[in-house]
């Protein structure tokens, strides 16, 4: 199969209870339906749910996997990248996070989050690390923190993590590791 197509205005809410929105972009995909293929795509001059939207990127797939993407999308301030491969037993994607505001993603939470990792393996046998800090957190009525951390590592069968948060009411720091 191939397919080239061109968005403009698109508005996911006139197709069932999905987000408002009006998306403008291009999207290439070809491939065969056994499960292999290539995508790529540019979203830019968009918006969702009241806020700005662009993402751009590529990949290929392959039954169950995905080799070389590379992309990126902003919503808002909000910023998000992936870089890799995931999958295969030797493969590696790296990505990353940054939310500014906390409140723009959802009512009630507030401050600023910054996150990057790796996902390795495949998707029966994952890994991932993960390094994530935290700002001026309200994650809850009464839960505020100054400062936040996690990092961690592992597969769902072994893995560690060490967390710690600073706030008015609370401090702790601490580490799991379990399977």
């Amino acid at each position: 199969f191939a397919a080239d197509l061109k968005l403009a205005r698109f508005n996911p809410a006139r197709f069932g209870d999905y987000p408002e929105g009006r998306i403008n972009g291009a999207v290439q995909a070809k491939g065969d339906f056994g499960g292999s293929g290539s995508a790529s795509w540019d979203v830019a001059n968009s918006t969702l749910l009241g806020q700005k939207l662009a993402s751009r990127g590529s990949a290929k797939f392959f039954k169950e996997r995905v080799a070389e993407a590379d992309a990126w999308a902003t919503w808002g301030e909000n910023r998000a990248t992936a870089k890799g491969s995931f999958g295969g037993p030797r493969d590696s994607a790296a990505w990353t996070l940054h939310v500014p505001d906390l409140a723009t993603l959802a009512e009630g939470f507030a401050g600023e989050v910054r996150a990057s990792g790796t996902a390795r393996g495949t998707w029966t046998q994952p890994s991932v690390t993960v390094d994530a800090q935290g700002k001026q957190l309200k994650l809850a009525e009464g839960l505020v923190f100054e400062r936040a951390s996690i990092k961690g590592s592992g597969m769902l069968q072994k893995h560690e993590a060490q967390v710690a948060a600073t706030g008015s009411d609370l401090d702790f720091a601490g580490s799991v590791r379990g399977g």
